[in-house]
């Protein structure tokens, strides 16, 4: 329908935020979260200037019952990954724990943990390995899910490493 041109066309960014944090039904809120992909290519590094809100709304989402509101989620996370380096770093805490709450849930769904295995093992290389701390800890999460995606990470950096040589 036309609500979803209506969403993405006629707001600024700031209007399309407030009102994706208003919403209340899965249906729409997967629309806002493909218009907020849209936003992050479209604007580019403009878009660190609402890098909290931004975060803060796709990690909220994150917590949907709704498996493709969960994916259309880690898209957008992994667009801010490109789009808001370098001060995405500074929120590696919260999108890791919104990766290990969609861990937790999808941890039986391989194609849903690679992309979360992706998202974090990026987070984890642009911010040198700040995360390995937590990642660690997670690997002793009683969270079949966080234990899961720990040493998926860990996994996929030494496959790295190991192609590097």
């Amino acid at each position: 329908d036309g609500f979803e041109e209506a969403v993405v066309s006629t707001q600024s960014t700031g209007e399309f935020l407030e009102q994706a944090a208003y919403v209340n039904t899965v249906d729409k809120q997967v629309i806002f979260a493909r218009g907020l992909s849209r936003l992050i290519v479209t604007f580019d590094h403009v878009i660190i200037k609402h890098l909290k809100s931004v975060l803060t709304l796709v990690i909220e989402y994150m917590k949907a019952e709704e498996r493709e509101l969960r994916t259309v989620c880690l898209q957008c996370l992994k667009l801010l990954l490109h789009h808001g380096w370098p001060r995405i770093t500074a929120h590696s805490i919260d999108i890791l724990m919104g990766c290990v709450n969609v861990a937790e849930r999808e941890h039986s769904n391989p194609e849903i943990h690679d992309k979360v295995v992706e998202v974090v093992g990026t987070l984890r290389e642009l911010g040198g390995g700040n995360l390995d701390y937590y990642l660690e800890k997670l690997k002793g999460s009683p969270s079949k899910g966080a234990q899961a995606l720990a040493t998926s990470v860990f996994e996929a950096k030494k496959e790295k490493e190991k192609e590097a040589r």
